[in-house]
């Protein structure tokens, strides 16, 4: 195995070393002193938003998972084999494996005890060996089995995130829209024929990678594994004709989303960013104070000295769309409160902040926050920590380094994060989304008498930076 790149992990503790194997297959080793276990992924960066790219049907991509991870393959033939090699005994432990789906990709994964590690490899490995013309076989099977996990679902006029995805990924085709594991339609659809074509695609060797996390180094036994798997994956060249990107302009728009559940009123503001594959450390920093900031003031402010607000929070997810980022804020509020809270966070992000930030009381949160970063807490275990590096690495993603943006936090000036808060926050159009359990047409009566509103809905579109 070839070293491309290693380096130590500050905050989380782990010795994190990315191999090329003999074939070209990438293996990202997290040995990670938090665990006795050994936590092994096959991850492909082929997932949901593929199935109209390779015209197949809506939840193609889901129920091929199901497929692959739940069935007997060309190396364990039947349930029962399955079974008792993953069942623990007195001499070796137990397996726990598994697989899953979203928009951007695909892992098969398991876990055991590092004295396992081994087995691990070879159950997950199983995943890889798999006749494209057995699927036939097991489809009726999985078919129940995903119309009963859909019925376990609200329905989509029910969902809370699914008709924000309708709302705010109008524009976009209807993946965006939908669960990974589609529509009843389009499970009732899916056909032999529709997995065999994602399956030829779902392995190639330019989307997929290993990523093995463990207390220990690597045995020959493991590697043994892994050298399989290198040579299946560099076997496998079709790569779709294209990935999924979106077109998507920043605009003011606004929703009432009625659930009989919610018993507060929240309140959210979002809008996008064009995803970057390199790090702009300085940019991620003032983001991050920026939001930090107006986060406190609503804690201290709306929360604690004037009682319009319960819960805030702040959000920059990259999971749900292929070639953008959603950033933004969220807090929970009362219906009696309600115009009070927005008109307030409006004050906060127009002059509260600045003003907050130039006081004596401002400059000790700034100290306080850029001394968070400069001595971080030990991050807590988390399972899924390989697998995340490896998913960044394989989408072309540069490794995240901690010092640097340690370097870049305290580079970072008042007057930056003012002018971030006003030029990325105020002046950026936003998605309103609000959720209650009133009537559509009182809440949106309420926010269209917000300065909030007057001023949002005065902005020109923008292209998202």
């Amino acid at each position: 195995m070839k070293i491309l790149n290693s380096w130590r992990d500050e905050r989380y503790g782990a010795e994190n070393t990315l191999y090329e194997l003999p074939n070209g297959t990438k293996l990202l080793h997290s040995l990670d002193p938090k665990t006795v276990d050994s936590i092994f992924s096959i991850y492909t960066r082929i997932g949901s938003l593929y199935n109209p790219i390779l015209k197949v049907k809506g939840g193609t991509a889901h129920f091929l998972e199901h497929i692959l991870a739940g069935n007997p393959n060309e190396t364990f033939k039947t349930k029962k084999q399955i079974d008792n090699f993953e069942f623990g005994s007195k001499r070796y432990p137990k397996i726990f494996s598994n697989a899953w789906t979203n928009r951007l990709g695909m892992a098969f994964h398991g876990t055991a005890n590092s004295e396992g590690e081994a087995r691990l490899l070879k159950r997950v490995a199983s995943f890889l060996n798999f006749k494209s013309e057995t699927f036939s076989k097991y489809i009726e099977k999985e078919r129940k089995i995903i119309l009963a996990e859909l019925g376990q679902k609200d329905k989509p006029e029910k969902n809370a995130f699914l008709q924000f995805c309708s709302f705010a990924f109008k524009d976009l085709n209807l993946e965006y829209q939908k669960y990974a594991l589609g529509t009843e339609e389009d499970i009732k659809e899916i056909t032999a024929k529709d997995l065999s074509t994602f399956y030829s695609y779902l392995f190639n060797n330019k989307s997929t990678i290993l990523s093995l996390q463990s207390s220990k180094p690597i045995s020959k036994k493991s590697l043994r594994y892994i050298t399989e798997m290198d040579s299946y994956i560099s076997k496998i060249e079709k790569t779709p004709e294209r990935a999924p990107s979106e077109t998507l302009i920043n605009k003011f728009m606004y929703m009432h989303f009625k659930d009989e559940k919610a018993s507060n009123i929240g309140f959210e503001l979002e809008t996008f960013d064009k995803d970057s594959l390199k790090t702009d450390y300085k940019q991620k920093a003032t983001r991050m104070l920026s939001y930090n900031l107006v986060n406190h003031i609503i804690f201290e402010d709306l929360r604690e000295k004037k009682g319009y607000v319960y819960s805030s929070d702040t959000f920059y997810e990259g999971n749900l769309l292929a070639s953008h980022n959603i950033r933004g804020m969220y807090f929970s509020t009362s219906i009696e409160n309600f115009k009070k809270a927005v008109d307030s966070f409006y004050k906060i992000i127009t002059e509260g902040a600045g003003r907050y930030l130039n006081s004596r009381s401002g400059k000790k949160w700034l100290e306080s926050q850029i001394s968070g970063v400069l001595f971080p807490n030990t991050s807590a275990f988390d399972d899924d920590y390989a697998r995340g590096k490896a998913t960044s690495y394989i989408g072309g993603y540069d490794i995240y380094d901690y010092t640097k943006f340690k370097a870049a936090a305290l580079k970072v000036t008042p007057g930056e994060i003012e002018s971030y808060i006003k030029e990325s926050i105020l002046n950026t159009p936003h998605i309103v989304w609000i959720t209650s359990d009133k009537e559509d047409k009182k809440i949106e009566d309420l926010f269209r008498k917000t300065k909030l509103f007057k001023y949002q809905s005065s902005l020109s579109p923008s292209v998202p930076l």
